[in-house]
């Protein structure tokens, strides 16, 4: 006689190998395999018997098979399917996939995690993704002893390469499964890099964290990264406050420092909704209590700035706090990268140029102000071939100049508007038409300042005068006649109004070789720049805050 309960067994494993068998046949039909991954994982949750059975080994085919195959179902379902599948894994492999002891089947777990991180190099996106997704739902006796490579493949899809620069899901994939491995694993300070989180490792995870963070990779739909950025500040802060409440030790002053300084810049991020995630991240481990994060850099003066008890929803709210954080020294090169970007994106001028404005003009020591100076001219340098952010870096240059910013620097030697201006003619081997339109406006801005200078601006403004592009000869024609309203020093009377005549009666229409002899006649005129004169704050217009009357511009 059988013993009681082997019959219904039996009927179990029978009915589930032929219909798994049956269902194979129909795997790329969403509505067969959601159901049969559901299965899969309420069948090793109950803990049916079913160890060392070739059946697991099917149900193990059926899941890669899902992943592996992910682009081939329809979009709307691949997140559906995903999930089930990564559900189905978790779950089969804490069941089927560990010894009595609690280790892991050697076997097993040579070939599983060796399929995985060979799926990580796929060059089908939506693969790379579900394998990353898949390696963080993995049990930590399947990663032990495998660790370091887990984390190092997953460090590479988090990276954007030349290669595949547009495959931004699966970057964001990456940066999740990095969170849920860290969850998963434990932290050691004198630990083994192969199965827990030591100093060995620590480094990797927040450097990979970090450097998503700072994914700005953009095409033809926009910021397609976005979501890359705000997977990696989500991940950061979790893995942060569990490092904090397992091992502190591994939360060192110089990754501590790394990190609040790579959040700060999310602050001035000119989308709403990642702002605001930001901020609440950034003050979330500002205010953590249990246990308080050490060596936050000005933790203090942060504190003022964002009080605990207060809500920041919105950029009218957000931004004016973001640029008290320019005056700490630790946030100020990545504060002031972000704002200007800000300031010179059209969505977002009105918002934040006002505050980074106060800020700039609170300088009134030379020594801060050569200071800042300098370390705008870095990172004008520094991204002036950068496609993504120079023009929105050359228009709030544009807007600081307009706007009195620099009325405190006098001496006619002082390397600013030199340096300055030796950038914008670099910039100028860029083809890029708007580009092209934000260096002539600071050219013309630049006119304030006292010295051989202006002489020089003159010269490469008429050049552009007689630009082959019709945009670019009526740009330049409108930016002159306005800077001769706003510098009437310039010229002498008589001059200043007959170049202003030229300028409003000529027509740029016409082709190049149709214009030399008013070009001609134009050099006449502006190459008799007159020795400047010191100006007061009180002498330049405001382009921001004041129309100026220009005939040009209503053609």
């Amino acid at each position: 006689m059988r013993p009681a309960g082997e019959r219904p067994l039996s009927c179990v494993r029978s009915f589930c190998k032929s219909r798994f068998a049956f269902l194979f046949q129909f795997i790329c039909f969403y509505d067969f395999i959601f159901p049969v991954c559901s299965l899969i994982e309420k069948l090793s949750l109950s803990h049916i018997p079913f160890k060392n059975d070739a059946i697991v080994e099917s149900w193990q085919e059926l899941i890669d098979d899902c992943l592996g195959n992910i682009h081939t179902f329809n979009t709307k379902d691949r997140p559906g399917i995903e999930a089930a599948a990564t559900a189905a894994l978790s779950a089969l492999s804490k069941e089927f996939y560990k010894t009595d002891s609690g280790e892991a089947l050697l076997f097993v777990q040579d070939s599983l995690l060796s399929r995985y991180l060979e799926g990580l190099h796929c060059d089908i996106e939506q693969v790379r993704g579900s394998f990353a997704m898949a390696l963080g739902v993995l049990p930590d006796f399947l990663l032990r002893g495998r660790l370091q490579q887990v984390l190092q493949g997953l460090y590479g899809v988090t990276k954007t390469p030349s290669t595949f620069p547009e495959f931004y899901d699966a970057r964001r994939d990456a940066v999740v499964a990095i969170a849920s491995v860290c969850t998963t694993v434990d932290a050691c300070w004198d630990g083994d890099e192969q199965a827990d989180l030591c100093q060995q490792n620590v480094d990797t995870i927040y450097n990979a964290l970090m450097e998503a963070m700072n994914d700005f990779t953009r095409n033809i739909q926009g910021d397609v990264s976005l979501q890359v950025r705000v997977a990696a500040m989500n991940a950061a802060t979790d893995v942060t406050l569990l490092l904090a409440k397992r091992e502190p030790r591994f939360l060192t002053a110089d990754i501590m420092r790394q990190l609040m300084c790579a959040f700060a810049p999310h602050l001035g991020e000119t989308v709403k909704n990642t702002q605001k995630f930001a901020t609440l991240s950034f003050m979330k481990l500002l205010h953590h209590d249990s246990p308080p994060l050490d060596h936050i850099p000005h933790r203090r003066q942060l504190e003022e700035i964002f009080p605990r008890n207060e809500t920041l929803q919105t950029p009218t709210e957000i931004f004016p706090r973001a640029a008290r954080l320019l005056s700490l020294p630790a946030y100020r090169p990545g504060m002031l990268l972000a704002l200007s970007i800000a300031a010179g994106n059209v969505s977002t001028t009105q918002v934040v140029t006002k505050p980074l404005l106060e800020y700039i003009r609170s300088n009134e020591d030379s020594v801060e102000m050569n200071d800042f100076c300098e370390l705008l001219l870095d990172i004008l340098d520094s991204n002036l071939e950068n496609a993504r952010i120079s023009t929105e870096l050359l228009s709030a240059v544009d807007i600081m100049l307009s706007s009195g910013c620099f009325d405190v620097i006098e001496d006619s030697n002082h390397p600013f508007p030199q340096k300055l201006f030796s950038l914008c003619k670099r910039a100028l081997r860029n083809k890029n038409l708007n580009k092209l339109k934000k260096i002539i406006s600071v050219f013309c801005g630049l006119m304030q300042f006292h010295g051989e200078l202006r002489r020089d601006i003159v010269k490469n403004l008429l050049y552009y005068l007689g630009h082959r592009l019709l945009q670019v000869r009526v740009w330049v024609a409108e930016q002159l006649y306005e800077m001769l309203l706003m510098f009437d020093d310039l010229l002498s009377p008589d001059d200043g109004e007959v170049t202003m005549c030229i300028l409003s009666e000529t027509n740029w229409h016409e082709p190049p070789d149709a214009l030399k002899p008013v070009l001609n006649k134009l050099k006449e005129y502006m190459t008799k720049v007159m020795p400047p004169t010191a100006l007061s704050p009180q002498r330049l217009v405001c382009l921001s805050s004041f129309q100026i009357s220009n005939p040009l511009s209503q053609r």
